[in-house]
């Protein structure tokens, strides 16, 4: 959590959208492919392939790298800004077909 609030402090603005620039953009060229979809109250996120996901199954450790990896998911955004709510039912690790993450702006 504290690397984000460090990376939130040399940044001016704090939304959602620039959560997606900064966790999910730089993904792309490092094996992960997902969608970015805007929805009424906050951003989706559907990741269909992750780089950490396939590693952890050649070395059959989805259990652990669940709770390594996706485990943080919530404590990356609360650094961000405790603003936004995570919400993310499924995710690769689990055996789903994707990882669906849901950020919203909270006041």
């Amino acid at each position: 959590m504290s690397q984000w609030s460090e990376i939130a402090r040399a940044e001016e603005s704090h939304s959602v959208a620039d959560l997606i620039r900064l966790l999910w953009e730089p993904l792309k060229t490092r094996g992960f492919e997902f969608t970015v979809e805007q929805k009424e109250d906050g951003i989706q996120v559907y990741c269909t392939k992750c780089a950490l996901y396939d590693l952890a199954r050649e070395i059959n450790g989805t259990d652990w790298m669940f709770y390594l990896n996706c485990g943080t998911d919530p404590y990356i955004v609360e650094g961000f800004n405790p603003k936004i709510k995570f919400q993310r039912a499924k995710t690769l690790m689990e055996g789903h077909e994707c990882c669906d993450h849901y950020y919203e702006y909270q006041d």
